[in-house]
């Protein structure tokens, strides 16, 4: 499954999604490295998402819902960042 995200928020640059035997995002600098499995799982999500949209407390409970609310959250914070961080914002 490929996902085109060209109309992307974070800016004008093209980025693409490639779930096929794995987890590929790719932008204009080439492959871009998210190393943590559930910021990858988290990324996947939303970009399937319709508006690529989903509230805080569903991803949380969706990936870390065998933890308590504030350490969900807290490795929410976390995965967030790591995408970020993969994306060049800071």
């Amino acid at each position: 499954m490929n996902q085109s995200l060209s109309d992307d928020p974070i800016g004008s640059a093209p980025f693409a999604l490639s779930l096929i035997e794995g987890f590929l995002l790719s932008g204009p600098a080439g492959r871009l490295d998210v190393s943590s499995a559930k910021a990858r799982a988290m990324f996947a999500h939303l970009a399937l998402s319709p508006n690529m949209e989903q509230s805080r407390e569903r991803l949380a409970g969706l990936l870390w819902g065998d933890s308590t609310d504030r350490k969900a959250r807290a490795s929410l914070r976390g995965a967030l960042l790591a995408v970020r961080e993969a994306l060049g914002e800071r």
